[in-house]
Formats: C-alpha cells, sequence, structure tokens
C-alpha cells in the first residue's frame, strides 16, 4: 500500500519546470536561518532575491503551495514541486465548497484557537494515512523551501510540520511568489531578470487539469467521533 501511494504521489507531483543544473548551484552551502526556530519570511536567509542560487539541489525539496489556477496563469520557479495547501494538504475545519458541501478530502484539517487557524497543534488528519503521505512528499532529513502567493500559506504549511516532528531550522519561508508586500515578502516574479522564472500560460495548463488526486481514492478517511 505504501509504496503504490509513494509511486502514485511521485508522478502526480513532479515539477513541471526544469533549469540548468550548474555546479555553481549544486554545490553552494546553504546559510542558516536567521531565526532558527521561526516559520516566518523574515525568519528565512533565502527568499525570492536570491533563491536562483539555491535551485536544484539533492538536499533540498522545493514547494509550491499555490493553487494549480495561480500557477497556470501567474507561472512558477523552475524547480519547485506543486502541491496546493487549500487544495490537497488543509482546510480549515468544517469549510464548505461553493455548494454548501462540507470540504473533509483534504490530507489533513485546520482547528480555530483563539479565533487563528493554522498553529502548532491545531491540525488533525483525515485519512489514517495522512503522516505517512506526509513523510513520504517532504523527507525529514532534507531543507524544505516553500512559496506561495504571500508566504501565508507557507507559514501554516511548516507548523504542520513541525507539529510531526520537523526541525524548524530546515524550513525555509522562501515568501511571496506573485504579491509582494514589504522589504521581506517582496514578489518573485518583480525580481529583475529572474533566471528560473517559467512563466504561465493557462493555455498549456488549463484550470483544473491537475486538481484531481486519484491516489488519495486509496486512502482511509477517518471518521470524526
Amino acid at each position: 500500500m505504501k509504496n503504490k501511494i509513494s509511486i502514485l504521489i511521485l508522478s502526480l507531483f513532479l515539477a513541471v519546470g526544469c533549469g540548468n543544473n550548474s555546479s555553481e548551484n549544486l554545490y553552494k552551502n546553504v546559510p542558516a536561518k536567521i531565526n532558527a526556530n521561526g516559520v516566518g519570511i523574515e525568519d528565512s536567509s533565502i527568499n525570492t532575491r536570491n533563491i536562483d542560487n539555491y535551485l536544484f539541489r539533492d538536499d533540498v525539496v522545493y514547494v509550491d503551495l499555490r493553487s494549480y489556477a495561480e500557477i497556470a496563469t501567474e507561472g512558477h520557479i523552475a524547480g519547485f514541486s506543486f502541491y496546493p495547501f487549500y487544495d490537497f494538504i488543509a482546510t480549515k475545519e468544517n469549510a464548505e465548497d461553493y455548494e454548501g458541501n462540507p470540504i473533509n478530502d483534504r490530507l489533513f484539517r485546520m482547528k480555530a484557537e483563539y479565533g487563528q487557524t493554522g498553529l502548532v497543534g491545531n491540525f488533525e488528519p483525515n485519512y489514517e494515512e495522512s503522516v505517512m503521505v506526509l513523510n513520504d512528499l517532504f523527507p525529514k532529513d532534507k531543507y524544505i523551501f516553500a512559496i506561495t502567493i504571500s508566504c501565508n500559506e507557507v507559514t501554516y504549511f511548516f507548523n504542520l510540520l513541525i507539529q510531526y516532528g520537523y526541525n524548524p531550522a530546515y524550513l525555509y519561508n522562501i515568501g511571496g511568489f506573485s504579491i509582494g508586500t514589504g522589504f521581506y515578502n517582496i514578489a518573485y516574479v518583480n525580481i529583475e531578470n529572474p533566471k528560473y522564472l517559467v512563466k504561465g500560460n493557462s493555455y498549456l495548463y488549463p484550470i483544473g487539469q491537475f486538481e484531481t488526486f486519484d491516489f488519495m481514492k486509496d486512502l482511509t478517511p477517518i471518521t470524526k467521533v
């Protein structure tokens, strides 16, 4: 069962973009985080300004948490794999779709505490295999570089990983791909001559094309008591 899921995950989430795997980038040391325990963009020494210098490494998992619609329209960074946060990883507890149907088919759900969601300890699995899938996709012995629209979902995602035993020192919040909101969160698409920008084309990547996760049909739902 585990091998079957791993193969399906691998085939589903291969990165669309490829780039020049130069030895200069491959062997450049990863600088320590500014704040080893922080999960914000201000805590990371790697961001949208310098990410091009740290791509295509064997010791890094590159994560783009935007929706496939956003990736198709806006483009992406070559070498990043796509794991849409709200469409695959987690959604808020008691969330509903546009027709009022409950959304309970993500790997995890986020409970609210003191009006906040996405905190460490607030995630609950929807499937018996949810944590196994998480560990398969994101190995604990590698760096994880993550990007989204404006970096909020990266914070939620890293809090989820920390809840399940990941070391925050290896989790780098790269920041925002398309919306810049200050010094730390400048948008990657606004960088002058980004070396590994793959431009979006909604005609090549039709919206909805990647929004099915067939391997999840084999997972075992956890019945809420």
